[in-house]
């Protein structure tokens, strides 16, 4: 990242199937602006053989965890290649980071670029969250996921945003899996989210998500249009 950019780091934390990834994509048709996520960030080093994606191979081939250094390692490096913005644009940040021990170091990687960040927390309760997922159907051929709780879609129909693939249930979507991910979630990451909402109160909002889709998107899109983020040209 240049001395002369102008990036606003925005942190979307919440639980599994919060809807973040569904909010980052609305934000990116609307505003200027990147993404980063872990495994994005891991599939793209793996695939280009970089020195971070060699390391990253090596640990998943040895059956390892890739370690927080690895992690911060692939965030630093997606956030210094950002590049020159006229305005204020956005770079958003899925589900990172997940501990304290992560979030300690992000915190100081922040402080020492001196880089304006604030933290969106999607609050859901648990039981929303598993109709959520019992609910999903995800395109076989585009990966775009979609809801059955409105009722405009069933298992197999044809993907309404790719017209190629059909939509199917993902064998993870159960609720024996979503119970233990979000065990996982309040063991490892909540205690962070309680962290960073006492130690960043001046950067940290808290959005309901437990409503739909629009209206999340909304308190969403005037927030960042109070922070004078650039707006996609038409």
């Amino acid at each position: 990242m240049t001395q002369n950019s102008m990036h606003r780091f925005f942190f979307l934390l919440g639980k599994p199937a919060s809807g973040k990834g569904t909010q980052i994509r609305r934000i990116l048709d609307t505003f200027e602006g990147r993404s980063f996520s872990t495994g994005d960030a891991l599939k793209y080093h793996i695939a280009r053989r970089t020195e971070l994606g060699t390391q990253v191979k090596a640990l998943i081939d040895a059956g390892k965890l890739v370690s927080d250094d690895i992690v911060m390692a692939l965030f630093r490096d997606s956030a210094e290649h950002l590049g020159d913005t006229t305005g204020t644009t956005l770079f958003l940040v899925d589900g990172f980071p997940r501990t304290v021990g992560q979030y300690e170091m992000v915190k100081r990687y922040l402080a020492e670029k001196a880089i304006t960040h604030s933290f969106l927390y999607f609050s859901v309760a648990d039981d929303h969250i598993l109709r959520r997922f019992t609910g999903r159907l995800t395109c076989n051929t585009c990966f775009t996921p979609f809801s059955t709780l409105a009722g405009d879609v069933v298992e197999n129909d044809p993907c309404p945003q790719c017209k190629k693939g059909k939509l199917i249930r993902r064998s993870d979507d159960n609720e024996t899996v979503v119970r233990n991910r979000l065990a996982e979630y309040r063991a490892a990451t909540a205690p962070m989210v309680e962290h960073i909402a006492a130690h960043e109160k001046g950067n940290f909002v808290e959005i309901e998500a437990s409503r739909a889709e629009d209206d999340i998107f909304n308190d969403v899109k005037e927030l960042l249009i109070s922070a004078k983020i650039s707006l996609k040209k038409p």
